[in-house]
């Protein structure tokens, strides 16, 4: 079965190296800095039963279990991981470790003290864990899932002794084999993580040029959210939905993805990729669609460069369909601003029936002014009213004259 594929490890900016998946069309030696460029065989995708997979190879087992451990003791995981995760799994890797190195003790418990004093804390757990967590409280967590787990390690063990792994049918292998069943048991906890098996891509939806992230998951399919969300998937695509890939530039720095379904293959959903990942994203695709339909996905790649849209030299011809949008300096604020189609495919009509209805139009309204009453214009209404200020004024000056005039005769000074 296809699982493995070469990776190739690049440092990029920042303490861990970048994983590129590659290709058979892929060139190291023609890449630039590939004499700094390593190549490992890892485990690409993840098998869909752990237990089908120790029946069909059980060194391959052993060889996911390896890389599993230490991408977990690297810190590949350290930042989605819960620290009762890390703890879980250190727990079990311990018991597979004592296990086999023949670390236990009498009663086949598992010796936390011994297993410190052999191999070191940094054996099983990342070094930020250790860095900010107690030696103290990390002992007593690890303590505690060795303590539950002796039971059953020790009932585990006992059945093995009894059947012996030589008498044992394949298929129930899985269960009594005890180191086989702690690598089982591993591998399907950290199965529950986002990342473990896939990927996420930063990708925008070109339909509505909402930026989002594609993340590829091994066993339901492939999984749109928005940044930041982690609840319901606004778009979910199953493996067994995908009907063939389509890849084309869509710029110098992105690629176009356009993921067709069965039920509509001659159009799909179109997503804008960093060109570095589109090769990635192509290769999970694939490689899932293969494990879980057991079929090799098509993927059409065109490599040509996008077509440049050169602005038109000449005017557009007027009797056609124009796309106009309206300016605010000539059109009152009611009217919409956005993108109007007008039509000036139709001829205008001829001068003699657009005069025609002119002058009927006229004729009406000078019916209407002549069948009017008259109105005073506003002019003339506002001379009347300074005509009757001025009036009321002049006989006020007369009357305070007259009155002044009578008080100077009948003043005792004039008198005398």
């Amino acid at each position: 079965m296809f699982w493995k594929l070469l990776a190739m490890r690049k440092r990029l900016f920042g303490p861990l190296p970048r994983r590129f998946l590659l290709n058979k069309n892929i060139q190291i030696i023609r890449m630039p800095n590939s004499d700094h460029i390593r190549c490992v065989c890892r485990f690409a995708f993840i098998p869909k039963d752990m237990e089908s997979l120790w029946l069909e190879d059980p060194r391959a087992l052993d060889y996911f279990y390896q890389q599993c451990t230490a991408d977990v003791v690297r810190g590949r995981y350290a930042f989605e991981m819960r620290y009762e995760a890390c703890i879980r799994l250190a727990a079990l890797h311990m018991q597979q470790v004592a296990v086999e190195s023949h670390l236990l003790k009498e009663n086949n418990t598992v010796s936390l003290t011994r297993l410190e004093t052999e191999y070191g804390l940094n054996a099983f757990l990342p070094t930020i864990l250790l860095e900010n967590v107690k030696r103290r409280e990390i002992r007593k967590h690890i303590r505690y899932y060795l303590k539950r787990d002796s039971a059953k390690l020790s009932e585990s063990l006992a059945r093995q002794a009894s059947l012996g792994i030589g008498q044992q049918p394949l298929l129930s292998m899985r269960v009594n084999d005890t180191p086989v069943s702690l690598r089982v048991r591993y591998l399907d906890l950290l199965a529950h993580l986002p990342t473990f098996g896939g990927r996420g891509f930063s990708v925008t939806f070109k339909e509505s040029q909402i930026d989002m992230i594609m993340q590829i998951d091994p066993r339901v399919g492939l999984l749109v959210r928005h940044p930041g969300k982690t609840g319901r998937p606004t778009i979910s695509i199953d493996y067994d939905l995908i009907d063939h890939l389509v890849v084309r530039r869509d710029s110098e720095i992105a690629s176009l993805i356009s993921i067709r379904l069965k039920s509509n293959p001659d159009q799909g959903l179109e997503f804008v990729v960093d060109k570095d990942d589109i090769d990635d994203l192509v290769v999970y695709i694939c490689g899932y669609q293969l494990i879980h339909c057991s079929r090799n996905l098509v993927c059409e790649v065109d490599d040509s460069p996008p077509a440049q849209i050169e602005p038109p030299t000449n005017p557009p011809p007027y009797s056609a369909v124009h796309t106009v949008i309206p300016s605010g300096w000539n059109y009152s604020s009611d009217i919409n601003t956005s993108e109007q189609s007008l039509d000036l495919t139709t001829d205008p009509p001829p001068y003699e029936l657009a005069n025609s209805f002119a002058e009927a139009q006229d004729k009406k309204k000078d019916e209407s002014e002549t069948t009017a009453p008259p109105k005073h214009s506003p002019s003339r209404r506002n001379s009347d009213v300074a005509k009757r200020l001025l009036r009321a004024t002049d006989s006020l000056l007369i009357k305070n004259s007259q009155k002044l005039q009578r008080k100077e005769m009948i003043s005792p000074i004039v008198a005398r």
